[in-house]
């Protein structure tokens, strides 16, 4: 008897086009529904590539066939409720755009998908030649496996905590 948590290992099978890794652990499997000798698999892909979203829906219909246990079946592609349309951006209460950070003009974030690449360097290399240009830099290390902007900047001190346990933030260079 095929269920819900076998299709999804089934479905982890199917690598998102360009990708090595399956279409569950992108998130891109909304709903499963077995009823019967139906299924309906219901994906959300959120590329604007229609030849992707085809190539997916075509593998996960394969998929099922294969296994010889449904009659019907449906894979369809839900619209994602959540997005706003691109001309609009949030807004505060008094029609302003939101101020993340009170007093700062420019944010810059360096980000990658995989570890070990390079991403303090690179960030501490923007904000050196930055301040070295005469800008007021400000750098925040999210590593939550361990920061290692300290390391590259040879900072050997611990931030002190506010009374409200708030980091104060190092002063270097």
């Amino acid at each position: 008897m095929m269920n819900k948590d076998k299709v999804i290992e089934l479905l982890k099978t199917v690598s998102y086009p360009g990708f090595s890794r399956d279409i569950v652990s992108f998130g891109m499997v909304r709903d499963v529904k077995i009823e019967d000798d139906s299924i309906s698999v219901i994906l959300e892909i959120k590329t604007q590539n229609e030849d992707k979203k085809e190539n997916v829906i075509n593998k996960v219909n394969e998929l099922l066939q294969n296994t010889n246990v449904f009659q019907k079946i449906t894979v369809s592609i839900e619209k994602d409720s959540n997005q706003q349309p691109k001309s609009q951006s949030p807004q505060s209460s008094e029609g302003q755009p939101p101020q993340p950070l009170g007093g700062v003009k420019h944010v810059l974030a360096v980000a990658s998908g995989k570890g070990g690449v390079g991403k303090s360097t690179v960030a501490a290399n923007i904000a050196l030649s930055l301040k070295n240009m005469g800008h007021k830099v400000g750098l925040l290390d999210l590593d939550i496996y361990g920061p290692s902007l300290p390391i590259i900047l040879g900072i050997d001190e611990q931030p002190d905590l506010t009374q409200e346990r708030k980091l104060i933030p190092l002063e270097h260079m």
